[in-house]
């Protein structure tokens, strides 16, 4: 009996750990409802400075779409760069658009997904990686570029909410 259920128990295991990461379309429907307020700070490159400034956030499921929701931007003092984003969960939920997961886990009341994606601006490669917060109340992406061969990070930019 013992040595049945050790060998249950790491057949399990085994299946866990091999189970690739997915994001759910629950995780993103949380986001859904009522408006966010917040902020979006971002790198002004002009002046190598932080800069923030009012940011609203309105997110819809597509109607017509599965895994596709509309994250309708609002910046009250700037309304002319008003935008929607089209996030669309891909690959079996390996993918936002084209960002591929890296991490999905839950800790301290908060979901956190981490994505990237490689890209070529004006032929330098360099890597985007996108880490989402979700919770109830508060809801932060950051976005951070990383050029070939450096050792880390930079944050372009942060938005963060609650409601």
């Amino acid at each position: 009996m013992k040595k049945s259920l050790a060998v249950l128990t790491g057949l399990l295991l085994s299946f866990a750990f091999t189970f690739p990461l997915r994001i759910k379309n629950r995780d993103l429907a949380i986001l859904e409802g009522v408006k966010w307020s917040g902020k979006l700070t971002y790198l002004d490159y002009g002046s190598n400075r932080q800069v923030s400034i009012p940011a609203d956030l309105m997110v819809e499921a597509a109607t017509s779409e599965t895994n596709t929701w509309y994250f309708r931007n609002e910046y009250p003092k700037e309304p002319h760069v008003n935008n929607v984003d089209t996030i669309v969960l891909k690959g079996r939920g390996h993918h936002i658009n084209d960002q591929r997961l890296l991490e999905r886990n839950k800790t301290g009341g908060f979901l956190r997904i981490v994505t990237q994606k490689r890209i070529n601006d004006d032929g330098v490669d360099k890597i985007y990686q996108y880490t989402y917060l979700i919770s109830r109340s508060s809801f932060s992406i950051k976005k951070e570029e990383k050029k070939k061969g450096d050792a880390g990070f930079i944050q372009r930019h942060v938005y963060e909410y609650t409601r």
